[in-house]
């Protein structure tokens, strides 16, 4: 899965992503329990490359795949409920056929992209409107930022939708196995702020502040390449 930035794209990107994964996982699995000769015993996923905004929805995908939430996999659940209610609406009458012979484990998998799909839609179109970029929001923080936009808005969106949690069990990791047992994820968040590479503090000892602004300066350098790769196994 490769995605590229462009702000306010991740609305529509993210969700499209979750989509055809979601449609890739009904076709072929119905297709598998129709006796089709070319469809797959199973559908995983194990390369993720994004960019900016490409990077939050895959990094928001990865989470939800990776440690699936409680009650999907339960008859009867109240999140299972509604994520096969969504179903129903979207396939009408053939969302029973649908469920009557794909098999159960595969079909695990398909509510998870659509739980994917869901989580994508908060983020993106619930929690991030114009007040809480504009920092319009009650304890927002107070600090100097050279933006017109208030980054920390997408950072705690962030935190709380990607970051591991106190509490998150081991034992739940890829349970629904819409992951390989090996995966690459790698993201920049870089845009046309650069971030600052700076060595003076290596050198304080060695170099007089008095006078040596022009010798220092050269200890600075800037840089766009903030790409970071995570191989998780």
């Amino acid at each position: 899965m490769a995605m590229g930035g462009g702000v306010s794209l991740g609305t529509f990107s993210g969700s499209a992503l979750t989509e055809a994964i979601k449609l890739i996982l009904i076709d072929n699995y119905y297709n598998l329990a129709k006796g089709h000769d070319k469809s797959y015993e199973n559908v995983t996923v194990d390369s993720f490359s994004g960019a900016s905004a490409g990077g939050m929805s895959l990094g928001i995908m990865l989470r939800v795949f990776s440690m699936p939430p409680a009650g999907i996999t339960e008859e009867g659940s109240d999140i299972r409920d509604d994520l096969e209610e969504i179903l129903r609406r979207q396939f009408g009458d053939a969302f029973e056929n649908m469920k009557e012979v794909i098999r159960d484990d595969h079909w695990n998998q398909i509510l998870l992209a659509q739980y994917a799909q869901n989580k994508q839609h908060e983020c993106w179109v619930k929690e991030v409107n114009i007040n809480r970029l504009l920092r319009h929001e009650k304890n927002s923080f107070d600090e100097h930022v050279l933006s017109l936009l208030f980054r920390q808005t997408v950072d705690g969106i962030a935190k709380e939708h990607i970051q591991l949690n106190d509490g998150d069990s081991a034992r739940e990791f890829n349970e629904l196995n819409l992951l390989s047992d090996r995966v690459l994820f790698a993201c920049t968040l870089s845009n046309l702020s650069p971030l600052m590479l700076d060595a003076r503090q290596q050198v304080k000892s060695r170099v007089d502040a008095r006078g040596m602004i022009g010798l220092k300066d050269p200890l600075r350098s800037e840089t766009h390449r903030d790409m970071r790769v995570f191989d998780i196994n």
